[in-house]
């Protein structure tokens, strides 16, 4: 699995794409745009 935003592989990558919610979604309400820009 490849991350293709940031060209990356992680070990959860297999259950984000399984995931029935939208992760990316999750993370941004979490962390906010700005957090996600500058990691």
């Amino acid at each position: 699995m490849v991350n293709a935003a940031r060209g990356k592989t992680g070990p959860l990558d297999v259950y984000r794409k399984r995931a029935t919610f939208d992760w990316k979604a999750l993370k941004t309400n979490l962390f906010g745009v700005d957090a996600i820009n500058y990691q």
